[in-house]
């Protein structure tokens, strides 16, 4: 069996919990920003009412957040808004 010098077991837990931060985050980033491409391709289909759209969005932040920080909550319905409104330029 190898000793893994070098590999993970090598690692603080702060290395670790960093690491592990770094890779949620990652991942997040990459949900988010796929959300905020599939907002945009919706925008442009012809059929889309896209203020309807915007006042739905907008609607949800009064809703409550199912576990999720409102703040975050709010944030991330605003860059949804903001799609929308640069699909529309």
């Amino acid at each position: 069996m190898s000793d893994n010098k070098g590999g993970i077991s090598m690692l603080t837990l702060d290395q670790r919990l960093a690491a592990l931060e770094s890779a949620v985050s990652t991942t997040a980033t990459a949900h988010t920003n796929a959300i905020a491409g599939i907002i945009t391709a919706i925008c442009n289909l012809p059929e889309t009412d896209v203020s309807q759209l915007e006042k739905d969005l907008t609607e949800l932040k009064s809703l409550p957040t199912q576990g999720v920080e409102p703040i975050l909550y709010g944030n991330l319905i605003d860059l949804f808004i903001s799609r929308i409104e640069h699909a529309r330029k």
